[in-house]
This record gives C-alpha cells, structure tokens and sequence, in this order.
C-alpha cells in the first residue's frame, strides 16, 4: 500500500491522502482532511494499521487503515504548520514537527504530549524528521541549516550538525538502515552523508544541476545507495562507494520546477521506488540491478 497526500496553499485544494493498491495501481480510499488542509506529510506506522497525516492547519490525524476512519487528533500547542512526521520503530510513539520549531512527542497509545523538542536560535522551522533504528534518536533538519539529534531519553540535544553549505537550509534528514549513518539534503542542491560516531561528513554528493532544491533522499539497500530528489523532476540514484550516480530518475512529463519531486521512497525488497511530484504524479519504478 502506498499513501499519497495533496493539497496547496489555495483555499480550493483538494486536501486528500489517496491510498493506492500498487499492485493494480488503483486508489482503494480517499481521506479527506476534516478541516481542508493541506496535507504536508505522511507516515505509516510500522505494522501498517495507522497512518499519520499533518496538515498546514497545525492537526496530525491518525487513520486506521483497514476502516478508513480518523482514531484520533493531535493538535499541539501553538501549532502552526505541520511540516514533517514520523513515527518511532516500535510505533509506541510520534513525532511531529512544526514551522515554529517545535518537534512535539506524542504517545499514540495515551495520546498525550511526552516531550517538546524546540530547535534553538531563529529560523528555525522544522523541515524534516527521522528517528534512527533504535528509536533512540531522532533528526530533526531546520530552516537555518542545523540538523539536531536529540536523545529520546533525556531531551537533549546531542550533537548539531551545520550544513556547510554558504546559504544552508536543511530540507530532508534520512538515517541508514545500521542507524550510524545520517545524509541531509538542502536547498542548494547538495546532499551530505555523515557518520554519526565521528559526526565528520564522509561524502558530498551534488547533482549534475545544482542549486535546485534536494526535497527527499532515502537509503537503498544496505545503505550503500541513497536516492535523492531535486526541485527539477529528477531522482538521482547515488553509489555511496564510488560517490557516482548510477541512474537518474527523470519525471515523464518533463521537468522543471512545475515537475519537482516532492519525495522519494524505496518499497520493501527495494526493488521498486516511488517519486512523488508536484504535478500530482507519483511514479513507480523498478530499481533492481545494477542500479543498486
């Protein structure tokens, strides 16, 4: 199953999450945002009962997926615009970050707020979150071109990691699958892979045409791949080893910013990627080979 979520900044938006059979490529529900808002991320939780959807009005609904029914509403404090969730490994919690800089914890079994992790000094809108394997740590990649790894445990901040780019703005955090490897792509065009024992970058990957906007990345397999998806409707497939694109990922209807790819995702086996764009399309392809 693959979840799909849409709407603009236009009060005429649709506002839905359209979730797809891949396997007859057919939409099987339509969940319509009660308060017609824009829906800005989505995530599944682990075993796939529930499904997480933020919107731009500040709410984070949680779906059941088998009855297509809201089982509950996460309005946080001061909410403003829900830019990114994500659930932890063992789906016992969620978290959801915000454009005022806020990354809010929340029990999905009490449904209550355990932590509120603000990112410091200005800018700070959150743009992208990720918890690490071990649902011990998450990463939260902001506005001002910070990545913060806060420990769940203490609600501490960790580590920060400054992109180094001359204008930075995190837009896309992903760990690898060990959870010891973190890439971060940013507004210029460039995507940077780091270790996270020596918090040091280990790879600089920029795309053949740069300062495009990098709005998701995602690790293959094995971590030794990552896909990254800029604002000219192209995936870019990346050999972490050779630090060498592989295969490059071009939207059918053509590109430019009207086509940007707005996120990518590897399925499970990691033999088909999905690229969602701007232009309303997702698009499924088949990876397996020597690609990978």
């Amino acid at each position: 199953m693959l979840a799909i979520g849409s709407g603009s900044s236009q009060s005429s938006c649709e506002c839905s999450t359209y979730l797809w059979d891949i396997s007859v490529h057919r939409i099987i529900a339509t969940l319509a945002d009660p308060d017609s808002g824009s829906v800005r991320s989505v995530a599944f939780e682990p075993d796939g009962t529930t499904l997480a959807t933020g919107d731009y009005n500040g709410k984070t609904y949680l779906w059941d997926t088998k009855t297509r029914q809201i089982i509950a509403t996460f309005a946080a404090p001061d909410s403003k615009h829900v830019r990114s969730v994500a659930f932890s490994p063992d789906g016992t919690m969620l978290a959801v970050g915000d454009t005022n800089g806020n990354t809010y914890l929340w029990d999905t079994k009490t449904r209550q707020i355990t932590a509120t992790l603000t990112a410091p000094g200005s800018n700070s809108d959150v743009h992208s979150i990720a918890f690490g394997a071990n649902g011990t740590i998450l990463a939260v990649g902001v506005r001002n071109g910070s990545t913060y790894l806060w420990d769940i445990g203490s609600q501490e901040i960790i580590a920060t990691l400054a992109d180094p780019g001359s204008d930075p703005n995190v837009t896309s955090v992903a760990f690898g699958p060990d959870g010891t490897t973190l890439a971060t792509g940013d507004y210029y065009g460039d995507t940077y892979v780091w270790d996270l024992n020596s918090h040091q970058i280990t790879a600089t990957l920029t795309a053949p045409e740069s300062n495009l906007l990098v709005a998701s990345v995602a690790f293959g397999p094995g971590g030794s791949v990552l896909a990254t998806g800029d604002d000219n409707g192209k995936t870019y497939l990346w050999n972490l080893r050779t630090q060498q694109i592989t295969a490059t990922l071009t939207n059918p209807e053509g590109t430019g910013t009207a086509h940007e790819v707005e996120s990518v995702a590897f399925g499970p086996g990691y033999s088909v990627m999905a690229t969602g764009h701007s232009d309303g399309n997702v698009y499924l392809w088949k990876v397996a080979g020597s690609h990978l």
